[in-house]
């Protein structure tokens, strides 16, 4: 089951609630984060390359 992406929660969580952790944990959320956006990238580039594949194959489809 997808869960809700790390970044969602951070745009909602006031400023004052992310003002109040200390370093560690900032520094935590950041690599998550960081983690999060090349999971996004990856699906993306996946995503990408399906459209592309099936453009390729309808192309053919319309030579033959």
């Amino acid at each position: 089951m997808p869960q809700k992406a790390l970044f969602r929660e951070i745009q909602a969580m006031p400023v004052g609630d992310l003002k109040s952790k200390d370093m560690r944990e900032l520094d935590g959320i950041r690599k998550d984060l960081i983690r999060e956006a090349c999971e996004v990238t990856r699906c993306v580039q996946y995503v990408d390359g399906i459209a592309r594949f099936n453009a390729i194959k309808a192309h053919r489809k319309q030579k033959s």
